[in-house]
């Protein structure tokens, strides 16, 4: 492994280090490359969900076991068909848009947050 990717890898892991967070907040740390991240640390839906999940404070932020299924294996969740139904649609393609698990996740977890916190910014 490069330094490059070490850095990578470590950077992707920095919203577990703010133990506020919880729920969606730390979701982004497994969205790229979860598949690998996964097998690596010895992650399953379940694990992740203990992870992301545990002690919420705010239910808002909860992730779905089906979405994390999905993240971690694969697994096709009713939701994210119809969202990548629309995506294949037209309804909101972008140029070199990957409609993938991950790009679902980010857009149904951590777009609204990111949002919010700009919101809240002004």
């Amino acid at each position: 492994m490069n330094p490059i990717s070490i850095k990578t890898a470590v950077q992707d892991f920095a919203p577990l280090k703010d133990q506020a967070k919880e729920g969606a907040e730390l979701l982004s740390a497994f969205l790229q490359h979860p598949a690998e991240k996964s097998r690596l640390l010895g992650l399953d839906a379940k694990r992740l969900d203990e992870i992301l999940n545990a002690d919420l404070e705010d239910e808002s932020l909860r992730v779905s076991s089906e979405h994390l299924e999905l993240l971690v294996q694969g697994r096709l969740s009713k939701d994210y068909i119809e969202w990548y139904g629309s995506i294949v649609g037209g309804e909101s393609k972008t140029e070199g848009f990957m409609a993938t698990p991950s790009s679902f996740l980010q857009h149904k977890y951590v777009e609204p947050l990111r949002y919010a916190a700009m919101v809240e910014e002004k």
